[in-house]
């Protein structure tokens, strides 16, 4: 799991909340073999926090997925912009991506091929399908 405390994870409270520990996450459960031979650069901006740990890459190579907390210098083929509560629920199973592109919660910026295929690149958590008792 990828929060310090052990709360249910529906009623996660801001300190439950690590951008740093959902991007190695999501990393590590990408679709890497989606993107094909060649390099993909996407961009991941969080609204709700500074400039630390506001912006986040990940550069898909070859089947392998690099994070990187510094622009890496590469034209950007696709950014995601969001806060962390919203995509934490959406990669833990909690909330419909339909919904939260719906809502505006996640705004794509890019190629209409990476936006429609989010759900196929993106990955989720290994615990996504298990239901949590409210």
């Amino acid at each position: 799991m990828i929060f310090a405390t052990p709360r249910a994870r529906g009623k996660l409270a801001p300190e439950d909340l690590d951008p740093s520990l959902l991007m190695w996450d999501i990393h590590r459960t990408m679709n890497a073999a989606y993107f094909g031979a060649g390099r993909t650069t996407l961009h991941i901006e969080f609204a709700d926090f500074d400039a630390k740990f506001r912006r986040w890459w990940l550069v898909i190579e070859d089947g392998e997925v690099d994070v990187c907390m510094k622009d890496p210098g590469h034209e950007v083929d696709l950014t995601v912009s969001t806060d962390v509560r919203t995509l934490t629920g959406v990669w833990m199973g909690d909330i419909g991506l339909g919904q939260a592109l719906r809502n505006k919660r996640i705004r794509l910026t890019g190629p209409t091929r990476l936006k429609r295929d989010i759900a196929t690149w993106l990955g989720r958590n290994y615990f996504a399908d298990i239901s949590v008792a409210t």
